[in-house]
């Protein structure tokens, strides 16, 4: 995990805001691996936040184009790196 996500998920006023916000909110690393979802995405798609985090994107939005952005774009970073 990379710092920046570790920092993220330790910050108790990150988690809050992430909770209280009308809208659906998942926050993805650089690879599309889902870091954290709110409550209102996870009554939205049907997912707690412990059957997604971890994964990839496509287990949460399979047949969204963000989806194909995000792999295409990990993919693009890893061949640059």
């Amino acid at each position: 995990m990379m710092m920046k996500d570790t920092l993220f998920s330790e910050s108790p006023l990150a988690k809050q805001l992430l909770e209280i916000s009308p809208a659906a909110i998942l926050i993805i690393n650089q690879q599309g691996e889902i870091l954290s979802i709110n409550g209102r995405l996870s009554q939205w798609r049907g997912f707690s936040a412990s059957e997604v985090v971890g994964h990839s994107i496509g287990k949460l939005l399979p047949d969204s184009p963000v989806c194909d952005l995000v792999v295409r774009g990990a993919r693009t970073m890893s061949h640059d790196c």
